[in-house]
């Protein structure tokens, strides 16, 4: 891994490490340690492993996340994201509550489950 990685951040614990873009965030938790509950192992199947992608300027970790560093959500990823806007983070929050709200109408993810 090299400095043009990007950095992935865990808190509370602060664990980091860099990682070649795409590698799922589940991925990355397990390779530094980070329990995160997973029952499917990462099929994208119970939902148990949703986390929480946070916004802003984080000096006590010396970064600064933006939803615009994000790659897109997959489809997958469409059907079990739930929006959680936490002010002043609000420059996306359109954005992240369109694609869950597509996501129910077209029944993937966890909403297919709701039939």
């Amino acid at each position: 891994m090299s400095e043009k990685d990007p950095l992935v951040v865990f808190t509370p614990s602060g664990k980091r490490g860099r990682f070649p873009v795409g590698t799922q965030l589940l991925e990355a938790a397990r390779t530094l340690g980070v329990d995160v509950d997973s029952v499917c192992g990462g099929r994208a199947l119970c939902g148990r492993c949703q986390v929480l992608v946070m916004e802003g300027d984080f000096p006590k970790h010396g970064v600064s996340s933006h939803a615009a560093n994000l790659t897109p959500l997959s489809a997958a990823e469409e059907g079990y994201a739930q929006p959680l806007t936490i002010p002043p983070n609000v420059a996306y929050a359109d954005r992240f509550a369109a694609a869950a709200a597509d996501a129910r109408r077209a029944g993937r993810g966890l909403w297919g489950a709701c039939r």
